[in-house]
């Protein structure tokens, strides 16, 4: 079985196991997180490629993935939209997605139509929306920094889909579709019913729960959104060891958009998820995450 990662390094071990996680401990702990890093559980375990059986991923995954494979966290930075801040009529949402140290891997590119946006106020849990993942052209660009222009979209290479879904307690639940441009499914981000707390689930190429998140307990960020305080959204495996993590990070655009350039913020911390193509769902999730709970419309 192979994995986007590729060859085991010398000297490390691998294990038998159908958890797609094994030790990956982070270094380089966002300066945004404070003193209350989480202790990933240690256990080593083998890369599973989200592609088993389905003749291994394309050209394109592999070359977003590939800027993954030694990256321990990411940041992910909603880009200011001025005539929504004045004027609160809802644009397509821009993503930035670097490194820690503030070098540009992707843009995300919202493409609903106007009448999506703008006509699902009353029932937000009903809202459709889809986003679509390219590589960013070059080197070098810093972090807020990276210009959203023509010219710095490259290879696109992962398309999300959220239809329309009629929410009704357990019934239709959303689920968001994580696809190649050619729209072959490649996993699912489904959200079970749950009493009053924020869980999801992560599904594989096969439709196999790989990940779980839950962001229950008495969080300050769920009920104060004052700038710099954080919601959690810890990721485990099947057997419920904590692997990886999602924080959003309130910001002063959250209260103020028209005064402050600082929109939606998120630090999506891999742990032990070993295989990049995992890392791309991850941050998927957060995405989802924000146009669920936390985005304006």
């Amino acid at each position: 079985m192979t994995s986007l990662t590729g060859s085991t390094p010398a000297g490390a071990t691998r294990m038998s196991g159908s958890a797609p996680f094994q030790q990956h401990m982070l270094h380089g702990v966002p300066e945004d997180r404070g003193d209350s890093a989480m202790g990933f559980n240690n256990t080593m375990r083998s890369g599973v490629s989200l592609w088993k059986g389905e003749g291994g991923p394309p050209a394109h995954i592999m070359n977003a993935a590939m800027k993954l494979e030694a990256v321990n966290a990411v940041r992910l930075q909603e880009k200011r939209q001025l005539v929504e801040a004045i004027t609160g009529c809802e644009q397509n949402n821009t993503y930035t997605v670097t490194d820690l140290q503030g070098k540009g891997l992707f843009i995300v590119s919202e493409q609903t139509t106007c009448w999506e946006r703008q006509c699902f106020c009353l029932c937000p849990d009903w809202k459709p929306w889809r986003m679509d993942f390219y590589n960013i052209v070059g080197d070098g660009h810093e972090g807020s920094n990276v210009e959203i222009r023509d010219e710095n979209f490259g290879e696109h290479f992962m398309h999300l889909k959220r239809p329309c879904h009629i929410v009704c307690c357990c019934l239709c639940r959303p689920t968001v579709e994580v696809s190649e441009p050619d729209g072959r499914v490649i996993g699912r981000l489904r959200e079970p019913r749950t009493r009053c707390s924020y869980h999801y689930s992560v599904h594989d190429i096969g439709g196999n729960a790989v990940l779980q998140s839950d962001a229950g307990g008495l969080q300050c960020g769920r009920f104060c959104r004052c700038p710099g305080f954080q919601v959690s959204f810890p990721i485990v495996d099947v057997s419920r060891n904590a692997v990886a993590e999602v924080r959003k990070t309130w910001t002063k655009g959250d209260c103020c958009p028209c005064c402050c350039q600082d929109w939606s913020k998120y630090v999506v911390e891999f742990g032990q998820a070993a295989d990049a193509e995992y890392k791309l769902l991850l941050v998927s999730l957060a995405l989802v995450v924000q146009m669920r709970h936390f985005d304006t419309r």
